[in-house]
């Protein structure tokens, strides 16, 4: 049974962000996406950095998610002296590839593409609609339906329990050439999300990153010399979107997006709610 635990380098399919790497990390400590799967191991070829495993003298087994992996072939002998490494609490993160069909992306893009009328107070080059309900426009409402299940399947992975949820804004942004996003997250929500309604220049894609903490002194192992992973590495970029494709998080994480080389970038970003949450009696209910 030992010859058949999956190997480090092989490839693997569904995993987590709080355990993604992908082996093009670069110096600067960040991991590129590329080929996703479900739920996110990034590469080129969704494999973890080969070399990293190679100074462990003994089968080691990591825990990333559901799955166990093999650093080695492990064999009876060496299973009771066997390291493990274990991820604890990571952060998940859902891309959900054509989520919203093209005639409701080419629908969104028109109308909404004459309200950009908010202009970003760090980039001139980047502007918004204002704020909206799901119910202000029948296309939102429409984008809504085909959102709220995948937010459903998402809120279980943070509740541990499948309850009702609610979008409760929705908004559409404009990125033109030279325009960048400041990194910023999230408040009075528990699911965001990104719907990417036009292609996205590669230099452009969503960043996301680990939170700086609440320390004073930073301390950071960090050169040439150095190979980022998945504990060590502190931003992330998304794989590349194609328009429809959604990606889910929790408000939390830290997000930005670079700035934009290319041709103008929209995607219709949202914030949503369960109806309630409780612990043990003591329950919140949030209203829309």
């Amino acid at each position: 049974m030992f010859e058949n635990r999956l190997r480090l380098s092989v490839l693997i399919e569904t995993f987590n962000v709080g355990s993604s790497l992908g082996s093009s990390c670069d110096t600067r400590r960040i991991c590129q996406g590329h080929n996703a799967g479900p739920i996110g191991l990034r590469g080129p070829a969704s494999r973890v950095n080969a070399g990293w495993h190679r100074s462990f003298d003994l089968p080691l087994k990591l825990h990333v998610g559901s799955q166990s992996i093999w650093t080695k072939p492990a064999t009876p002998d060496s299973i009771g002296r066997m390291d493990e490494i274990i991820g604890l609490f990571p952060t998940p993160f859902m891309r959900a590839p054509a989520t919203i069909g093209g005639a409701l992306v080419a629908g969104l893009v028109t109308h909404f593409s004459a309200m950009a009328e908010r202009d970003n107070s760090s980039s001139a080059n980047l502007t918004h609609t204002a704020v909206l309900r799901p119910g202000d426009s029948p296309l939102f409402v429409e984008a809504a339906n085909l959102i709220t299940p995948k937010l459903s399947e998402f809120g279980v992975l943070l509740f541990g329990e499948r309850l009702p949820w609610a979008i409760k804004e929705m908004w559409v942004n404009f990125l033109d050439q030279g325009g960048r996003q400041a990194m910023h997250n999230h408040a009075n929500s528990f699911i965001s999300g990104i719907v990417y309604l036009t292609p996205t220049h590669p230099d452009s894609q969503t960043v996301f990153m680990k939170s700086p903490g609440g320390y004073d002194f930073a301390f950071k192992n960090d050169h040439a010399g150095t190979s980022p992973n998945q504990y060590s590495a502190d931003k992330w970029i998304s794989p590349a979107p194609t328009p429809g494709d959604m990606v889910l998080f929790p408000s939390y994480l830290m997000h930005a997006v670079p700035p934009n080389p290319g041709a103008r970038r929209i995607s219709m970003a949202f914030n949503a709610i369960p109806t309630r949450i409780d612990s043990w009696g003591y329950s919140i209910t949030f209203g829309g």
